[in-house]
C-alpha cells in the first residue's frame, strides 16, 4: 500500500517541534546541578570496554537523555510519522535513531539494534514505553540483551524541584536550576540460553531494580 504523502505544513510542524524539543533539553539541562549516584556501575562497564543496553522507565527519561547526549547511543523510534519528531530531536542531541515499532518495521529495527550492540555500540530502551502500563516491563529489553550478549544497565533520576505530569507515565520534568540526582543501578547480565521461567524471573529482577533506583533517587531529592 502506497503511503499518503506528508504535507509541507506537517513537515514544518515536525521540524519546529524537533527544534523546540532540542532547545528544551539543552536549555533546562544546562542549568541543573548534578549529583551522580552509582557511577561505579557505569564506569566499570566503560573501563572494561563492555558495551551495554541502558534501561529507563518512560517517566524518567529527561535527565538521562540530556546527560548521555553526543555519545552515539542507539534508540529505537517509531517508524510512524509521529515518531519523526522524536527521531529528529534525539539525532540533534547526538543519538542514533533506529526506526521501527511493533506495528511497522519492528523486526528490522530489532535486528539493527542487535547488530549495533554486537559491533560494540551502546543502546537504550524504555521497557514500559511507549504507552505503558507504567513500571511494567515489556520483554523487548531482555530479548535485545540476550540476543546481543550485553548487560542491561538500569538508570533513573529525580529532582528537588520538578513538574510531575498527570500522564500515564507520571513524566518528571526538572525545573531550571534545580538540584538533580542521576542514578545508575547494578547491571543485569542476561545469559543466552534461558527458559521461559528464567526470562520471567529476570524480568521481575530488572523491573524491581528500575523501580528501586527511582525510589532511591526520589528519596535522595526528597521529591
Amino acid at each position: 500500500m502506497t503511503r499518503k504523502p506528508v504535507s509541507f505544513s506537517k513537515r514544518i510542524q515536525v521540524y519546529l517541534a524537533s527544534l523546540l524539543g532540542w532547545a528544551l533539553f539543552l536549555g533546562i539541562g544546562s542549568t541543573l546541578r548534578f549529583r551522580i549516584l552509582g557511577k561505579k556501575h557505569y564506569r566499570r562497564l566503560k573501563q572494561t570496554g563492555q558495551n551495554f543496553l541502558i534501561a529507563v522507565w518512560h517517566g524518567r527519561i529527561f535527565l538521562p537523555v540530556y546527560a548521555l547526549r553526543n555519545q552515539d547511543i542507539a534508540v529505537i523510534v517509531s517508524q510512524h510519522w509521529d515518531g519523526e519528531m522524536i527521531a529528529r530531536t534525539i539525532r540533534m542531541l547526538g543519538y542514533r535513531a533506529i526506526r521501527g515499532s511493533s506495528t511497522r518495521g519492528g523486526k528490522e529495527a530489532f535486528h539493527q539494534m542487535v547488530a549495533y550492540l554486537r559491533s560494540g555500540g551502546v543502546g537504550a530502551n524504555i521497557p514500559d514505553g511507549p504507552t505503558g502500563p507504567r513500571h511494567r516491563l515489556k520483554p523487548g529489553t531482555l530479548f535485545l540483551a540476550q540476543r546481543s550478549g550485553v548487560p542491561v544497565l538500569p538508570m533513573s533520576f529525580s529532582a528537588v524541584r520538578g513538574k510531575k505530569f498527570r500522564s500515564w507515565d507520571r513524566f518528571l520534568l526538572p525545573l531550571p536550576f534545580s538540584r538533580v540526582a542521576l542514578i545508575f543501578g547494578e547491571p543485569l547480565f542476561v545469559p543466552e540460553d534461558l527458559s521461559d521461567r528464567e526470562v520471567e524471573e529476570l524480568s521481575e529482577i530488572l523491573e524491581l531494580r528500575l523501580t528501586e533506583i527511582e525510589k532511591e533517587a526520589d528519596e535522595f531529592c526528597r521529591y
